[in-house]
Order: C-alpha cells, then structure tokens, then sequence
C-alpha cells in the first residue's frame, strides 16, 4: 500500500507540533497492513510495519529509527525482522544539504555499501546515492521549479527504471500534474495524469515522490522503505473537484482508467471511477468527528463478471 502513495502525508508535514504519533491499519480481502510511526522535531523517529497476507498467514514485518540529530549528524537504519537483512546510514546535515554513507548487510554480514547525498534549494532539488552489493547501483533523481512550474527525472540503475514528473505548482489555483514511471527491465510502463481546481502539491512533495519511486537511501535492497511512513491520497491533490486518470503498459497489454474526486466539505470526499478491465470503483474518505481518526472505505465490482472487492482504512495521527 505505501506505494501507492496515498494516506496521511507526515513526511511532508502534519501541523507545527513537537511530536507526531501516526497509527493507521488497511485492510482487504488479499493482506493487513499495520503502520505505527512517531516522530519528533529533533530528528528522532521510530517505525514498525506489518503486512499479514491470506490465506496464507504469513507475515513481513520491518522497524526503520532515526536518532535525534547531534549537531550536524544523524544516524538512520532499516531491518527486516524476518530475513534480518538491514540498511544502516550516517547523515551530515549542512543546512537543508546533507550527504550520507552507510552499508547494508545480510543478517551479520556485510554485503554492501553506499555514498550519497541530497541538495534543496527553493527551485533545485537533487538526490543521488552510488552504490555496490553484488553489482554498482546508481539511482536519484534531478528536479526544477522555474516560476510554478515543476519539472524532474530520475532513475535506478539496479531496478532498470526510470521516472519523471511535470507539474504546476501555484497552489490554490487550477494545475494539472504528470507522473510517469518505466521499467526497463521488465518492459512496464504507468502513467498518472491529475487535473485539479485548487491544487495542493508543492515541490516538498514531489522530490518525497521521486525519492520514493527512485528508491535513494538505498531502498529495496536488503531492507524496503519503511522509515518513509505512508503517503496521501490520490483525492488530496485539490482542495474541492479533481480528476486522475491512469494507464499501464505491461509488455502489450494496455490499461486505462479515469477517476473523480469532490470534496463534499472539509474532512469528507467522495470519489467514483472506472477503468477499462470493466471495473467500477467507489471511495469514501472521512475524518471522524471530535476525533483524530479518519476512515476510508473502497469498493469495486466488475460490471462484466460480477466480481466484487474492497479495501478500508483506519487510522488516525496525534501531535503534542
């Protein structure tokens, strides 16, 4: 689910607290996922991910903690309980700059390591590592922002991928965005296309984006991505009336689908679409009053075979 970029987005901010506690479950008819995610204005988080898959009952689970910030230095790692495979960093802050190195291992042995660093300025944004565990590995990502206009590139060299965005960013106003993802390897393609009236996005979000999908940190080696938390809705990207169209191109088996969202009032949004497997979907978004929690319910059936499915969130984020 954390690829898909939806739910609460604390990573790119929830209010001006001094702590953050998140803790949300989805469910559907194939897997569970639990996400508990804490996190303080000094730097220090501690994450816990669970992903129980039926029928077979087996469970993937992953903790991801950053040390509170020691002057200009901080200490980051992932591990996968099961396997026990880890990815362990050392950061330098200088400013919003930094650079990292760290390794990443097999249960006690060291398999790898890797060197990296990020640059953000107001319309500059650059995040790059280079890498070896069993082959050379560079990924990252480059992008601009001249006026409020978004542009990026990036890439993976180990998972033969490549993405890209375009996007306006004048936030209140009406935008359109662009994600396009490759790959390679595999002959993938995706696509996502938003239009909304009141854009909410900002380059904060897309750099989280690319950085997500081109995996720096050295993501998805030995250890996955769960100091990243979740994301947010699709419906999020405007404040009132938006619609995501979407396409996939695997090998030459090419699939559409379209989208809308209204927000029928603050806290609560309706969305309906359809796609061309046939398939009507139905999604419900609301925050649960005198409450932090919020709820999300989706629901689909094939309008050919009759099939039906559904997924629903619960979670809810506390600050102090």
């Amino acid at each position: 689910m954390k690829r898909l970029l939806t739910l609460i987005g604390l990573n790119v901010g929830i209010a001006n607290a001094d702590e953050t506690l998140f803790a949300g479950t989805i469910v559907s008819e194939k897997n569970a996922d639990t996400l508990v995610d804490y996190r303080n204005t000094n730097g220090a988080q501690a994450t816990a991910e669970s992903v129980d898959t039926f029928p077979e009952l087996t469970t993937a689970s992953e903790i991801g903690l950053r040390s509170p910030k020691f002057g200009e230095y901080r200490a980051n790692g992932a591990l996968t309980l099961e396997s026990q495979d880890y990815n362990v960093f050392v950061e330098r802050f200088s400013g919003d700059h930094l650079v990292r190195v760290g390794v990443l291992g097999e249960k006690d042995e060291i398999v790898g390591g890797f060197v990296g660093g990020k640059v953000d300025t107001n319309n500059f944004g650059l995040d790059m590592d280079v890498g070896y565990h069993s082959e050379w590995d560079l990924r990252g990502f480059v992008s601009v922002e001249p006026r409020n206009l978004y542009l990026s590139l990036g890439g993976n060299s180990y998972e033969q991928s490549l993405t890209s965005i375009i996007a306006t960013t004048n936030l209140g106003k009406p935008g359109v965005i662009f994600l396009g993802n490759g790959d390679l390897d595999d002959n993938n393609y995706s696509g996502k296309i938003f239009l909304g009236d009141r854009f909410t996005r900002n380059k904060d979000f897309f750099d989280f984006y690319e950085h997500i999908k081109t995996g720096t940190q050295m993501e998805r080696v030995t250890s996955g991505g769960v100091l990243d938390s979740w994301g947010q809705f699709d419906a999020y990207c405007s404040d009132r009336f938006s619609v995501v169209g979407d396409m996939s191109l695997i090998e030459e088996d090419l699939s559409l689908g379209v989208k809308g969202f209204y927000a029928i009032k603050k806290g609560f949004i309706f969305g309906v679409g359809f796609n061309s497997e046939n398939t009507a979907t139905f999604e419900l978004f609301s925050q649960i009053p005198q409450t932090p929690l919020e709820a999300w319910v989706e629901s689909n059936i094939n309008t050919n075979t009759g099939e039906t499915g559904a997924r629903a969130y619960l979670g809810g984020a506390w600050s102090w």
